[in-house]
């Protein structure tokens, strides 16, 4: 009985493992098959096989508007009604912002032109000074393997809308209210804990392992800050209407996403990683797409990696 010959999903087709080895010496090719061979080079065969399924298309936007914000928003929703592309994130960092691209099925040549397009346009009404094209590196080994990064990638796409939308209101000034971005976070993340069952004291874990990846030292705590986590009447209460409908629309696309995740990874004995240390990493991603700053960042872990159980 012959041995089974190892086989990689590359632009939509099945290729046998040694015959793309062979062809990553070779420039040529379509723009798929570059993109995996680029992919591959960067970060290995388990980079690959992460990306295979959803093909992603990555650019670098430097100079960005604020009015960014709400073209990228209205672009990306567009693109997510149409099917054209089953996830998709963003990052604010070198050379800006960057922003990912995950093609459905047979369509990551169309989504690429797209986006290309999409880049000139923003370029010559002043929304960016520049689009750099790259590659993007899944970060599956942090939340444990491709099985569990498809699960992430939804999250992440929810995530990633939801700030657009925070962030598209607050630059056009249609949310009618000044809600600080680290009360929306700390309310869609109480969302993100629950959804994941990291109930009582397994949230201050979380916090911890952010701490310990973000660096930082312990500081004063704060009551208020702790309250808007633990969810206090009062202070809900003066959130305005139009925030309550951004964090009511996080929560009801976010909970099947992760009710998924818990029960075909997490409850499963393929699981690599547990709940927990997947939402710290997951934390780390949320606060850079809500632009919240180191010194915001160290007092929310001040409050809330020392306190009592809630």
């Amino acid at each position: 009985m012959g041995s089974i010959e190892p086989m990689v999903s590359v632009a939509g087709r099945r290729v046998p493992l040694a015959e793309f080895l062979a062809d990553c010496l070779d420039p040529a090719g379509d723009e798929e098959l570059v993109a995996a061979r680029l992919t591959f080079l960067a970060g290995g065969l388990d980079a690959l096989r992460t990306a295979g399924a959803p093909r992603w298309t990555q650019v670098g936007l430097a100079g960005i508007a604020a009015g960014l914000y709400p073209a990228l928003r209205d672009a990306v929703e567009q693109l997510l009604a149409d099917g054209e592309i089953t996830d998709f994130l963003f990052t604010h960092g070198a050379p800006g912002m960057r922003v990912r691209f995950a093609a459905a099925p047979g369509r990551a040549t169309q989504v690429r032109a797209e986006v290309r397009r999409l880049a000139a346009r923003w370029r010559r009404h002043g929304l960016v000074a520049e689009a750099v094209p790259g590659v993007y590196e899944p970060e599956a080994h942090l939340f444990g393997g491709p099985d569990s990064m498809r699960h992430a990638y939804q999250l992440f796409t929810v995530d990633s809308v939801i700030w657009l939308r925070h962030h598209s209101a607050n630059s056009c000034g249609s949310l009618g209210d000044n809600t600080p971005a680290w009360v929306v976070s700390l309310r869609m993340l109480r969302a993100v804990f629950d959804g994941l069952q990291i109930t009582g004291w397994e949230d201050r874990d979380v916090w911890a392992r952010v701490r310990e990846i973000t660096g930082g030292q312990p500081g004063p705590a704060s009551e208020e800050l702790a309250g808007w986590w633990t969810g206090d009447d009062e202070l809900l209460g003066r959130l305005p209407e139009p925030t309550r409908e951004l964090l009511e629309q996080h929560r009801e696309r976010v909970a099947p996403v992760l009710e998924r995740w818990r029960a075909e990874y997490f409850a499963t004995d393929q699981a690599r990683v547990g709940p927990r240390e997947a939402a710290a990493y997951h934390v780390v991603q949320h606060w850079n797409r809500a632009r919240l700053g180191s010194a915001r960042q160290a007092r929310i872990l001040d409050a809330l990696v020392g306190r009592r159980a809630g």
